[in-house]
Formats: structure tokens, C-alpha cells, sequence
């Protein structure tokens, strides 16, 4: 062999090293990304809430009016990340409302007090009921079947003797978060995602 196919070969063979060594490298960082990215979101999510409720409180809205808004927002970010389960919790000592996603295959638990369930609505409209969103690109058109994702709202009702008053939430019966109900309006999100049997919760 010449020295001219022995360079090539050696610069083959280290081209091919470092691909397998970039991929190893994404593959690792992915997880913590995704964890990031989570934590980027509820953090969005909690400061255009706040930006809502703060400026209902100053042009005089009812409660309900600025809780209608924040589900109008919330609904927005469900629909942008579908495959993560979204819950926020307004409301104050008297009386909390729950609006969360219902992924398949995923649940949502509350305790410590009574539950109303004031509406259930689909995040998608899809009028053929054929459980396929088909999009249309310049080359063609992509399609991908999906099950129906619901967006509920609860009413909860504390237990007035609790003290101090808090509300518990269980997701997929394996993870809880605790959140305390302090004076005044109290606003609170949890984002999960499952991937790969790892269950990643963020919460604000």
C-alpha cells in the first residue's frame, strides 16, 4: 500500500471517530436539555400569567375574568408543547381553580379538599374525527395521528380546616408537589414530560 492510500485511509478512519464521538456527545447532553427547557418554559408561562392577573387587578376585572384569561394563555402554550402535561392552580385561600392537560396514558390527583369539574374541552379542533392532523408543505404533505388531548378546569374547595392551607398534587401517582396558599392571589404551574420511562417535573 502507498503512502498516499495509508493518509486517506488513517484520515478516514478519524473522520469516522469523531462523528461517533459528536454523537455519543448529543445523545448525553439531551436529557439535561430537555430538563431545561422545561424549567425555561414554566418560567415563561408563570410570568405572562403574572403579567395577566397583575393587569386584570389593575383595570378592575372580576376574579373570573382574569382566571378566563389565564386559561385562554394557557391553552396557548398547551397547544405549542403537546407532548408535556401542563396544571395551573389560581386562586386564593377560599377557592382554587385547576386547569390542566390530560396526555393518554396520563393522570392528574389532588388532595386535601373537594373537586368540581366546571368544563372539559379538546385542545384540538378536528372536525373529522379521524385522529389525524395532516399538514400541507411545499414538498408534500406530512401527516401524524394523534389521540385526543383535553383541557379540564376544576373548581377546588379547601378544607377549611386545614392549617396551613395547602394543596397537594400527585401526578401519575408517583411524584407530589406541595404548594402552600398564602394571602391574597396565588398562582402556581407544574410541566411534566415522560420520556424513556424517566419522568421530568418541573414546577413554579
Amino acid at each position: 500500500m502507498n503512502k498516499r492510500g495509508q493518509f486517506f485511509l488513517l484520515a478516514a478512519l478519524v473522520l469516522v471517530g469523531l462523528l461517533i464521538g459528536l454523537r455519543t456527545l448529543y445523545n448525553s447532553v439531551d436529557s439535561r436539555e430537555e430538563n431545561f427547557n422545561l424549567s425555561d418554559l414554566s418560567s415563561e408561562v408563570k410570568f405572562e400569567s403574572n403579567q395577566v392577573i397583575d393587569n386584570g387587578v389593575f383595570i378592575g376585572e372580576t376574579k373570573d375574568a382574569i382566571k378566563n384569561k389565564v386559561k385562554d394563555l394557557f391553552k396557548i402554550y398547551a397547544k405549542l408543547n403537546p407532548r408535556n402535561q401542563l396544571l395551573i392552580l389560581i386562586g386564593d385561600s377560599s377557592g382554587v381553580k385547576a386547569v390542566y392537560t390530560t396526555p393518554p396514558e396520563r393522570e392528574i390527583n389532588f388532595t386535601g379538599f373537594s373537586r368540581t369539574l366546571d368544563s372539559e374541552e379538546s385542545l384540538y379542533e378536528n372536525p373529522s374525527g379521524t385522529g389525524e392532523i395532516v399538514v400541507s408543505t411545499g414538498g408534500g404533505k406530512f401527516s401524524n395521528k394523534f389521540e385526543s388531548i383535553k383541557v379540564k378546569t376544576e373548581s377546588l374547595s379547601l378544607d377549611s380546616t386545614s392549617s396551613p392551607k395547602s394543596i397537594t398534587v400527585l401526578i401519575d401517582n408517583k411524584i407530589e408537589r406541595i404548594f402552600n396558599l398564602n394571602q391574597g392571589q396565588n398562582f402556581y404551574i407544574v410541566i411534566s414530560l415522560e420520556r424513556g420511562g424517566e419522568e421530568i417535573v418541573v414546577s413554579a
